[in-house]
């Protein structure tokens, strides 16, 4: 149950779901609970599509 995560934990689970480049249905579970807590998370995503880009 992601609600026993910390917002922290949460937000380091989805960095790392994306730098795996894990299964489209897990980042978007992530993505709900992120949305639904109110954390901002596009910025790092823009972030780390642009650093994979420049690898």
């Amino acid at each position: 149950m992601m609600m026993y995560l910390s917002d922290e934990a949460l937000l380091n689970a989805y960095k790392k779901a994306l730098r795996l480049k894990l299964e489209k249905d897990f980042l978007e579970l992530l993505m709900n609970e992120l949305d639904r807590r109110g954390i901002t998370f596009r910025n790092y995503e823009t972030q780390l599509l642009t650093e994979m880009t420049a690898e």
